[in-house]
């Protein structure tokens, strides 16, 4: 169209999958329907031959349900090394909507290329998890406190702190924006150098807005001055705008970038490359309502403990006729708000995030050399860093070292009107270093090869790109995550990897032998890898022996043991069987305790795991499809993942509390053989 000024592209995708929860009891089994549609349209036009506009459109919706088999039974578990306990979530549905719009255009004058455009993202997460979070639970220390309806703890249902019954219209929203307009030029400054500026405003508004059915959510939110301890003691439950805006302030951030390439000698045999830039993310939508579903005001989930103060006469460990809406609330509560938006006469367990929370960021530089030698032979040395600022981090802040000494082992927390607050900040930063050095060469016959050795190290406050799911992440010391800075939990600090491609010409000693052997591609990978990091901690309660620094969350660190920070071990001694059956490298009773209500001075991630090593192999056939055109190609692919089946340990139970301490219960991807078929034209 328009002698062929304009292109127009479109694509749909629509899939469908059934996963089954198997259970050996089958009445808990159930099945989970998912489904994923995706459509985009890209629309280009040429303005001129040096002037082009790029415009496209997406639109991404995931959906996903969960039902119940019986919706009579609250949830049921068990403590004290029993597994077998009952839980379910639902009926229960989630819709994800993802639409973005970008945006380009470019303009090619001379030695410059100029683009410039805009990328909008909005996205909504709309969760109908109401049965979910309405069904009770109930903890027994065994299956005879079961029989004779005897629970120690009952967390649930939530309460309509407004109506006083069952919570109705727990239906969260969440909604995201993201908006980044930007410029940036390509310049030939000559025949050898090439130069590459940018810049883009990255804007992402309050960062999110979160409803809670048709209300705004409200968020824990420190108050006061002084230390952060202090601010957490005077928190209390704050709605930071009718729409339920996340931050106070709308947050944005100025982003350049700039590269080079030179061939140094003209020849195109050696050139420099290099880089820098700063890059921002959004922090996921999970992290601003996972742990807030259920925040008072205006809901409560209410929580008994025999172990700190509550009576058996308060439980209502009992079947429901209504399903997750027919259980009864604990008995006794006052259902009305304190002065900090807690319950009175109980705890419950709230969530919040910063009011100014800020987009993570990462300051990124990169310099690479390749040389091209004789033979077909090319070498490339490259060095990458960053620099990771205020990324997310988010723990149970509701805590300090020492309250379970100074109470006698019981915890009163910083904010009594609280029990857990799950809190989100700007807090974590991470610094990466890799040097790399590779080798490429390509054989006759159709056989290239390519080669790498990575030297890197990385290290961080805590590894986890915490969006809110799983809730709190595990801190040492809420007030001081800066303590426990040491290698990221991915930190390998050798890496080999090899990889190949052998496209086979075949047999030429006939038409027929030739149609029958040629088309075939042989391409493995093998990669070796050191250890990752691990870390030795405790989840042992007070009472047991653990919960060394006495904040009532059950992380700790012990001390360095006799035979320091680091150990030598082969493949086999971690092993359950290693040691004549004891198993493990090392054992709990090495590691000491601390000093009552102090952290120990091991460290976090001290100790390398078992190493990795695993090749792939995949094998490529190709038959052309003359009724389908030029283009017309069958391909059939076999992929063979651990083709030699090598067992690759996990990293070793680490907690000194589990009888496995020190071994390798698991191992990691076993041998896996895939087929893949695919018809282009």
């Amino acid at each position: 169209m328009n002698d062929g000024r304009d292109k127009v592209f479109f694509s749909f995708f629509r899939n469908t999958t059934m996963a089954t929860t198997a259970d050996p009891r089958p009445i808990l089994a159930y099945t989970n329907p998912n489904r994923t549609m995706y459509a985009k349209f890209d629309y280009v036009h040429a303005f001129s031959s040096s002037l082009v506009n790029d415009a496209g459109i997406s639109f991404t919706r995931n959906y996903g349900k969960q039902d119940v088999n019986l919706p009579a039974l609250p949830n049921i578990y068990y403590l004290g090394g029993i597994s077998a306990t009952f839980s379910q979530w639902g009926p229960s549905d989630w819709t994800q909507n993802n639409m973005t719009y970008q945006d380009a255009l470019t303009w090619s004058h001379g030695r410059h290329t100029i683009k410039a455009g805009i990328d909008i993202d909005r996205q909504q997460d709309l969760d109908n998890f109401e049965n979910g979070l309405v069904r009770p639970a109930f903890y027994f220390l065994s299956p005879l406190d079961l029989v004779t309806d005897l629970p120690f703890y009952q967390g649930g249902p939530v309460v309509d702190l407004k109506t006083q019954t069952i919570a109705h219209d727990l239906y969260q929203r969440v909604y995201m924006l993201y908006v980044a307009p930007f410029v940036q030029e390509d310049w030939k400054v000559n025949s050898r150098l090439t130069m590459n500026f940018g810049v883009r405003l990255d804007y992402f508004g309050h960062q999110s807005t979160v409803q809670n059915g048709h209300s705004a959510i409200a968020f824990f939110t420190p108050q006061g001055t002084g230390s952060m301890n202090t601010q957490i003691a005077n928190g209390s439950m704050v709605v930071r705008g009718s729409n339920g805006q996340a931050t106070y302030n709308a947050q944005y951030r100025v982003s350049p970038r700039v590269g080079f390439a030179y061939d140094v000698l003209g020849n195109g045999k050696l050139s420099v490359h290099g880089g820098y830039g700063i890059f921002s993310d959004k922090v996921g939508e999970y992290a601003y309502v996972n742990g807030m579903r259920t925040n008072p005001p205006g809901y409560a989930n209410p929580s008994l403990n025999i172990y700190s103060g509550a009576t058996r006469s308060q439980f209502t460990f009992q079947t429901s006729n209504s399903g997750a809406q027919g259980f009864a609330p604990p008995n006794g509560l006052s259902y009305q708000t304190d002065a900090h938006g807690g319950l009175v006469g109980t705890r419950t367990s709230v969530g919040g995030i910063d009011p100014n929370l800020q987009a993570p960021m990462v300051h990124a530089w990169a310099l690479g050399v390749q040389q091209a030698v004789a033979g077909g032979w090319v070498l490339e040395f490259d060095y990458l860093g960053t620099a990771s600022r205020k990324l997310y981090l988010q723990t149970n802040v509701n805590r300090y070292a020492g309250d379970a000494q100074q109470h006698a082992g019981s915890y009163t927390y910083l904010n009594q009107s609280f029990g857990s607050v799950t809190y989100g900040q700007n807090n974590n930063v991470a610094n990466t270093n890799v040097g790399a050095f590779g080798v490429t060469h390509s054989f006759a016959h159709g056989w290239t090869m390519h080669a790498t050795y990575t030297l890197s190290k990385s290290l961080d406050y805590i590894s986890s790109n915490d969006n809110g799911v799983g809730g709190g992440e595990t801190v040492f010391d809420a007030a001081h995550p800066e303590r426990q800075y040491g290698r990221s939990d991915y930190d390998s600090r050798h890496r080999f990897s090899a990889d190949a491609v052998w496209n086979i010409p075949g047999v030429k000693s006939s038409s027929i032998a030739h149609a029958i052997t040629s088309g075939f591609t042989v391409s493995p990978i093998v990669i070796l890898q050191s250890g990752q990091p691990f870390t030795v901690y405790t989840s042992a309660q007070y009472s047991a022996g653990g919960d060394y620094n006495g904040d009532g969350y059950n992380y700790d660190m012990p001390n360095v043991p006799s035979f320091g920070r680091q150990i030598s071990a082969a493949r086999s001694q971690w092993l359950p069987t290693a040691n004549g059956g004891g198993g493990g490298v090392f054992k709990a009773s090495a590691f000491a305790a601390p000093a009552p209500g102090t952290e120990g001075n091991l460290g976090r991630n001290t100790y390398n795991g078992p190493g990795y090593a695993v090749t792939n192999i995949a094998l490529e056939r190709k038959f052309p499809l003359h009724f389908l055109g030029e283009a017309g190609l069958f391909e059939l692919r076999g992929e063979f993942l651990n083709a030699f089946n090598r067992v690759n340990l996990a990293k070793p139970v680490s907690d000194l509390s589990s009888t496995s301490f020190g071994m390798s219960t698991t191992q990691l991807l076993p041998r896996q053989i895939q087929l893949v078929a695919h018809i282009r034209f």
